[in-house]
């Protein structure tokens, strides 16, 4: 018995951008793209595959996800992509953090004060992009940042600018009673000081290795990773996985948007990126997720 995957883009869709979309997803099954009865503006890909439920399911969703979301992050497209074992009311809500919460790439901000910067964005780009494994691409980047100090490393915090009403969408998230949590593979001692700041509880970050004030290293096995999130998101949301939206915009980020019961993508990268609370808002009138 077959699933529909039902994937709803949240800005309008060029004609182009409709007929790329056909063609991206027509290898793994049946497309079909309509407009929303409710928000004709909007389109919703309706895409028929061969699993029920399950981890069958979710491997599919990690497939097309694959597939999507390099193109979508390309055009600064949010989709929401929820699984067949959604439910609503939201319980918990799960943050990436570069290019989702924050505008910047924090290694990019690192690599400026080493003379470096264009490098690091160009190989940041590739693994966010998923031309390059993270793991593989995380551990050559810390090698460019080698030696920095305890200061330099949290300069970046003077310079970030934040995604458009991130603060805001935060509050408000919590003023409604869900549990959220911040899952990034950013440096730990950023990632702590930025969750500090936005009010948002930091739950897993990479760590790093310092000796006598600097960066020396990192602790491989505590990098985190694309599955390393998926594996903390499962265990932090337990057994309301379901009623748990995942947002992330990097191929980092697909085991986890692949995991949760709703899955945001969303990038703030761009000048044009739309207001989170203007996403939630579309979000909570389409399908009353709150």
């Amino acid at each position: 018995m077959s699933h529909s995957h039902q994937i709803t883009f949240l800005r309008s869709l060029s004609a182009e951008e409709q007929h790329q979309l056909e063609e991206l997803c027509r290898p793994l099954g049946e497309a079909e793209l309509q407009p929303l009865h409710a928000s004709p503006e909007l389109h919703r890909l309706r895409l028929e595959l061969g699993a029920t439920e399950g981890a069958q399911e979710q491997a599919e969703r990690r497939q097309l996800l694959e597939r999507l979301l390099p193109w979508a992050r390309g055009r600064s497209l949010p989709f929401y992509y929820p699984s067949s074992e959604a439910v609503r009311p939201l319980r918990r809500v799960a943050f990436d953090l570069d290019g989702t919460l924050i505008r910047d790439e924090l290694m990019v901000l690192l690599a400026r004060q080493r003379g470096c910067g264009e490098e690091m964005q160009q190989l940041t780009e590739a693994a966010m992009c998923g031309a390059r494994p993270f793991r593989e691409s995380f551990v050559a980047r810390s090698q460019l940042l080698l030696g920095l100090s305890e200061a330099e490393l949290l300069r970046p915090l003077a310079q970030l600018s934040f995604a458009p009403d991130a603060a805001a969408l935060i509050a408000q998230l919590q003023g409604r009673g869900l549990e959220l949590c911040l899952i990034t593979g950013a440096y730990e001692p950023l990632a702590a000081a930025l969750g500090a700041q936005l009010s948002l509880p930091l739950g897993c970050a990479s760590a790093v290795r310092m000796e006598g004030g600097r960066l020396a290293g990192l602790f491989e096995e505590a990098i985190v990773d694309a599955e390393a999130k998926a594996r903390y998101l499962e265990a932090w949301a337990g057994c309301e996985l379901g009623a748990t939206l995942a947002l992330g915009d990097g191929a980092n980020d697909i085991h986890m948007l692949s995991t949760a019961g709703h899955a945001l993508h969303y990038s703030c990268i761009a000048p044009s990126a739309p207001s989170l609370i203007h996403l939630l808002e579309l979000l909570q009138r389409l399908t009353h997720i709150l």
